[in-house]
Order: C-alpha cells, then structure tokens, then sequence
C-alpha cells in the first residue's frame, strides 16, 4: 500500500510538529502564544492599557461635557469657542481612527503554501509559526500569534498590530489624540490664568452663569483635574507623534528602530570593529524621546524562560538584494537607501565566544 503524502503532512501539520525549526525551547508554547490568531485589537483578551484608555477618555468627555461646553457657550470669547471647535473636531477623528484600526486585521494578506497565487514567490519567505509563505516584510507577532505585513510594532492602546494595513489609521488616531489631549490642557490654563490676572471672584461669576452655587474651591479643583489628567498624556502622544515622524524622516518602522539600538549599544560596548561599524552607521535619538519603546522590555525579559532570552537570532536589516528584494529599509515609501547590515537580535548577559559566533553566521 502506497503512503499518501499529503494526508501525511496534513495530519503533522495539524499536530504542530511540521515545518518546526530545530529549536532548545518550542516558541509556539510561551506565554504570548493563543489558541487561535486574534482577528483584531477587539478579540480577547482585551489589554489592560486599552481599557485604561476607553476610561480616561470617557472620563474626559464627561469633564468636557459638563465643565468646557458649558463655560465655553456661555462666555461667548473666540478663543474658548475655538478650542472648543477643536476638541470636538479631534474627538471624533480619534473615535473613528482609533476604532478602524483597531478593528482592522494587519495580518499578511499573502496566501498560504497550499493556495495559488500570481506573484512571484522571490519576494516571499516561509514562516515556521504560520506554516505559509509570506511577505518579505512580515513580521510574526507572537502575542497576535499571526504575521503582520510591513510589521511595526504591537500597540497595547489598541490592542492590535501596526502594519502596513492600519499604519495610516494608527498615525491619524496619535495626530488626533495629541490635538485632544492638548485642547483640553490648554482650556485648564486658560481658565487658570483668568483665577490669576483678574482674580477668584470674577471668575467665580463667569462660571456663577452656569452653575449658581460654584465656589472658588471648584473653580479651582476642576481646572486642575483637567490640567493633571492631559497635560501628561498631551506631553506623551506629542513624544509619541515626534517619534514616529522621526521614523518616517528615516525610512524606518518602529521594529527596526528598536533592533538597531538595542544591537548598536551592545556592539558599543563590545570590543569587535565590526559592531562598532553597525552602530556608527545608525543615529538614535536620546532616551528621553524614544524611552515609551522600551518600557516594558525589562519586565518581559524577566517573564521569558532563559532559552529564549538567550537563543540567538540574525535580521537582515535591510534585505541584501542577493535575495531579490529590495534594498530599502521598509515599504513606507521612503527614499532613503541603506546598506545591508547583519544583525543579530537578543539579550545574551554573557560575550559570545569565537567559536558561537562562528556557529550564528553559518
């Protein structure tokens, strides 16, 4: 009786065994790992800072609703109606940005192994976790456990990955929360600097015109609950706004960004010309711009079991054109080319002997 190889396959491939890369720990059974692909930032488990930010911004309108609306209608000054205009504009564009690329699904819209396609397969490669061809510039996210196109990075606000899908989304719903936040810091101060230049009482009786028991105590309460809840996260989306227009400036996305620093500082400590040449040829920006990046990444270095933490990994960054693709460092259009730099992506706490780092390039 002849063996049906495809039923064979299959019936490995169903078992998880198939196309795994010889490896000291499985990567398919970490924690970031799910029983299926999540679709989007809206399948479970939802995160804990998405969540945090649906209750900050509900918190927000509600403020805004019964302290800024009011105030600013009844005052009638151009400039309290013009930030009022503004934070209803940047509301709304935060609403349907961040719904639409939460609810959008970045995965590779490559197909699978067994489908057909037309194009070439020069561009593609295979991925040992999704067991299917995809794009040259996919990713595989393990806590989406699904490979993202023109990956670059996973936003825990959103829950969801940032690829070439919803990059665009992503970036107008940072334009409109900066714009959000910000308005609403800037009517605090405005209503501060009016306690201030013409004192407690007058302001008191602007706000006596829409609520007729308010005290200086709540003037003064509520123009620093606002100020208190925004001024820190206007201060953290404009950061987050600079540094992706950092990265656009650059050609790189933010997955790129964090491999190149975290292997430049380590080729800057280490003794080889070599790391030194991959680091000199990359500029970083200082940590008090870019430290949101890696604020988790301590923490989770102490969670991963210290086969992965320690297992080696190369990235071309970017891919050399030996392989057919392009030279450029990511399909964001930009026109800035780099040239193919080898690097090697983890933590070792311990310097590579001579004859590991043999091993890795071969």
């Amino acid at each position: 009786m002849s063996l049906d190889l495809k039923a064979a396959a299959n019936e490995l491939r169903e078992s998880g065994k198939a196309f795994d890369p010889p490896a000291p720990h499985d990567l398919r059974k970490s924690r970031y790992d799910t029983t299926l692909p999540r679709t989007n930032g809206f399948s479970r488990p939802l995160s804990t800072l998405q969540m945090l930010s649906w209750g900050v911004f509900g918190v927000d309108v509600v403020l805004a609703a019964t302290v800024m609306l009011p105030l600013c209608l009844a005052d009638g000054r151009w400039y309290n109606l013009l930030i009022f205009t503004v934070w209803i504009a940047s509301a709304i564009g935060m609403i349907l940005s961040a719904y639409k690329a939460t609810a959008c699904d970045p995965r590779d819209k490559t197909v699978s192994l067994e489908g057909s396609s037309s194009s070439s397969t020069d561009s593609k490669r295979f991925c040992h976790l999704c067991r299917r061809l995809v794009n040259i510039d996919a990713k595989h996210c393990r806590k989406c456990d699904k490979c993202v196109g023109d990956f670059d990075h996973h936003c825990e606000w959103l829950n969801n990955c940032i690829g070439r899908s919803n990059y665009i989304l992503f970036i107008y719903a940072t334009v409109a929360a900066i714009t959000f936040t910000l308005a609403l810091t800037t009517f605090s101060l405005v209503e501060l600097g009016f306690v201030i230049a013409e004192g407690s009482i007058s302001s008191v009786q602007r706000w006596r015109q829409v609520y007729s028991s308010v005290t200086e105590e709540t003037v003064i309460g509520c123009s620093l609950l606002i100020l208190a809840l925004n001024l820190p996260l206007g201060i953290c989306t404009l950061q987050l706004g600079l540094f992706h227009a950092f990265l656009a400036y650059k050609g790189l996305t933010t997955y790129e960004y964090i491999m190149y620093k975290i292997n430049g500082e380590q080729a800057e400590r280490s003794t080889p010309p070599q790391g030194r040449k991959v680091w000199k040829r990359f500029q970083s920006l200082p940590s008090l711009f870019d430290w949101f990046v890696f604020a988790g990444s301590s923490r989770r270095k102490r969670d991963e079991p210290n086969e992965i933490r320690r297992s080696p990994r190369l990235l071309a960054v970017p891919i050399d054109n030996r392989d057919g693709a392009a030279s450029r460092c990511s399909s964001r259009g930009s026109s800035r080319v780099a040239d193919s730099i080898e690097v090697v992506i983890g933590t070792p706490t311990n310097r590579r002997s001579e004859e590991e780092e043999e091993q890795i390039k071969s």
